[in-house]
């Protein structure tokens, strides 16, 4: 016999089983199967791939972040595309320098700045990065001025 004033341990089961039906779950247990937030929200994913691009050790996980930033959209996309286009000129791996191109191919950013900096590539050491920008300015520069996303403009001039 328990001590006065203290419970018997609960079996979970046998409080379902006689709360309710067979093969229903109460309320309150949904919440422990179906979390409430299933997906990190986007400025969180958007800063810690642009803290992985920008401070790993491991290329791998630089050219990972470089390809998830890629999937970003809306207000968060100018961070982005400046964390990619600084990477593109600092980072010192070719991979990762080609996985930002791609990056910024991918979201169609055809912006002046982004161009001269895919520009400059095309005479890095690497033939991959040189090979990445090539495709990447033939992509951006085809068509319609309309087809790309424009994010804040300066006054510089792009030479193809």
């Amino acid at each position: 016999m328990p001590a006065q004033g203290l419970t018997q341990p609960v079996n979970p089961n046998t409080i379902v089983a006689q709360s309710v039906g067979y093969g229903q779950l109460p309320a309150n247990m949904m919440a422990y199967i179906q979390p409430q937030y299933t997906a990190a929200p986007v400025d969180m994913v958007l800063t810690e791939n642009v803290q992985t691009l920008k401070n790993a050790n491991q290329p791998s996980q630089r050219e990972y972040a470089a390809d998830q930033l890629s999937k970003i959209r809306g207000v968060s996309m100018n961070l982005a595309v400046q964390a990619l286009a600084t990477a593109v000129k600092e980072d010192p791996a070719p991979l990762v320098r080609a996985a930002c191109i791609r990056s910024l191919t991918r979201m169609k950013i055809n912006t002046i700045e982004v161009l001269e900096v895919i520009n400059e590539k095309k005479t890095d050491l690497d033939p991959r990065v040189r090979m990445e920008a090539d495709q990447a300015l033939i992509q951006l520069t085809s068509g319609s001025s309309e087809s790309g996303n424009r994010i804040h403009q300066t006054g510089s001039s792009y030479k193809k």
